[in-house]
């Protein structure tokens, strides 16, 4: 009972002293840490998000300072009034061919549209496209989607947006576009002689100019997805371009909500009524920090299973002489006067404590033999 009261005490030493105080520590470690790189880490994103931002804008700024250059171009001017008072069939063909020739020069000098079209006020229209095999194939060639387009953008006194529209004719094809337009006019009667709409591509909207393929590889890898949406809470661009087009929330359902820990940072593009969405799959993201944080308490673990080995090897050897010790006071205790020697090696650092206990006990029992003789007398 003595031997096991003891070894239990030193276990709750060692517990005290050594094996809470590291889980005190560690805990507290993983918790700052944790918090610190997490807070960090979305502080850099929202910084990124504006980094994005200004990137955005000034791209959009750009193509705004083209879509200008080319409406008060006065070729362009002189060819859309033609286009739209040709009156034969071979005058017509002749002023669209001229205005396709300067439209195509533009559509090489811009490099990330689709198409350039100039709609006339008289429902004609001169259009180059790139990656399509035929204009036939473009929404460009539906009278009702053109008087559409052309009424959203026609009378304006600021470039305007269309997002999320097919530019494919068939709507099974995923061709969206951000669509930028303005109106024509004279420029000494003011009056309107037709609309200029370019056809963006929606990748105009990533931070860097890669491919979705790259994209996704990235938003796999940091757990991090960005999606640009509009007013109307449409994906203008993200990782997945199956995605272009739809609401937000079917979007998020899709790919996030199952995994229940997201974080949302958002930033308004200027001059649009556009937003740049940086989502965070929190259990993603943080995966490489919580893979260093098991390492480390795996390895705090580990170094105190082998503290408390050595604890233990270095304390059994005491442990056996302080029980050997105790059991020889119990048994000198209730010996009545018999002889109880500790046979303790003379090696051991409680040695001296041992023999001076038998040298006590030997003369306690010769004194006790002594009075017993004088008693008998």
């Amino acid at each position: 009972m003595g031997n096991y009261s003891l070894k239990k005490k030193l276990v709750i030493l060692y517990l005290l002293l050594s094996v809470v105080p590291i889980i005190l520590v560690s805990t507290i470690a993983y918790v700052t840490y944790y918090n610190s790189i997490l807070n960090q880490s979305l502080t850099l994103i929202e910084q990124n998000a504006r980094q994005h931002e200004m990137v955005v804008s000034e791209r959009l700024k750009n193509y705004h300072t083209f879509v200008f250059d080319i409406v008060i171009d006065n070729d362009v001017i002189a060819l859309a009034e033609q286009l739209n008072d040709a009156q034969s069939e071979s005058e017509l063909l002749i002023t669209q061919g001229a205005l396709n020739s300067i439209l195509r020069n533009y559509l090489h000098i811009l490099g990330d549209a689709r198409s350039i079209t100039l709609l006339t006020d008289s429902s004609r229209h001169s259009t180059q496209t790139v990656g399509f095999d035929s204009v036939a194939s473009l929404i460009w060639s539906d009278s009702e989607k053109r008087q559409e387009i052309y009424t959203a953008f026609s009378e304006k006194s600021d470039i305007e947006y269309l997002t999320a529209i097919n530019l494919a004719i068939n709507p099974e094809r995923n061709e969206y576009v951000i669509m930028m337009g303005f109106p024509i006019r004279n420029m000494t009667t003011r009056e309107q002689v037709g609309v200029l709409v370019i056809a963006l591509d929606h990748h105009i909207l990533n931070f860097d100019r890669v491919s979705p393929g790259v994209v996704a590889r990235e938003t796999q890898e940091t757990g991090v997805i960005t999606v640009i949406i509009d007013g109307q809470n449409r994906i203008l661009s993200t990782d997945n371009t199956d995605y272009i087009a739809e609401y937000y929330m079917t979007f998020l359902e899709d790919k996030l909500l199952r995994s229940g820990r997201i974080y949302e940072s958002r930033e308004n593009i200027r001059g649009t009524d556009w937003q740049i969405l940086n989502i965070i799959d929190l259990d993603v993201y943080l995966a490489d920090i919580n893979i260093f944080i098991g390492i480390v308490a795996v390895l705090t673990v580990l170094i105190m299973i082998i503290f408390y080995i050595l604890y233990f090897l270095i304390s059994k050897k005491y442990v056996s002489t302080i029980t050997e010790i105790v059991q020889g006071i119990d048994s000198f205790q209730d010996s009545e006067g018999n002889e109880s020697t500790v046979h303790v090696d003379d090696k051991d650092e409680l040695y001296i404590v041992a023999r001076q206990f038998n040298r006590m006990t030997k003369r306690v029992n010769d004194l006790v033999a002594t009075l017993k003789n004088k008693i008998k007398k």
